[in-house]
C-alpha cells in the first residue's frame, strides 16, 4: 500500500523551465521568486526600529494534483502549478491601488505538458 494516498501532497518542486523567471528553488512553480525569498504580495508600513515598510507573501497558490512525492522532478505535472507571477505592477499602476495586495497567477494543464520553456518577463 503506498503510504502517500490520499494524503495531500504540496508540490514542493521548482524545476527552472517550469518558473516564470526561470529560478529554480522549493515551491518556485507556485510562487514567484525573485534572487531571494518570495516576491510579496502585500506591502504595509511598520514603524518599529527603522523599519518603514513590511513586505509579506499573503497569497498562495494551492491546488490538489496527482503528485504522490512533493519533491520528485520526474512526477506528473498535470494540474501541477507552473509560472506563478505576481502582478505587482498591475495592482500598483492606478493612482490608488485596486487592492490590499497584488493578485498571483498560475497556469494549471490539465494534461502532463510537453516541451517547456521558461516564459519570458
Amino acid at each position: 500500500m503506498d503510504p502517500n494516498k490520499g494524503i495531500l501532497v504540496i508540490d514542493f518542486r521548482g524545476v527552472p523551465a517550469r518558473t516564470i523567471n526561470g529560478k529554480p528553488d522549493t515551491l518556485a512553480d507556485s510562487n514567484q521568486r525573485p534572487s531571494k525569498g518570495f516576491v510579496p504580495s502585500f506591502a504595509t508600513e511598520l514603524m518599529w526600529g527603522k523599519v518603514r515598510v513590511a513586505k509579506f507573501r499573503r497569497d498562495w497558490i494551492s491546488v490538489e494534483s496527482g503528485l504522490e512525492n512533493p519533491r520528485d522532478p520526474k512526477g506528473s505535472y498535470a494540474f501541477a502549478p507552473h509560472f506563478a507571477r505576481t502582478l505587482t505592477d498591475l495592482n500598483d499602476y492606478p493612482p490608488v491601488p485596486i487592492a490590499d495586495h497584488s493578485p498571483i497567477t498560475v497556469d494549471l494543464p490539465f494534461h502532463e505538458p510537453k516541451d517547456l520553456q521558461v516564459k519570458p518577463n
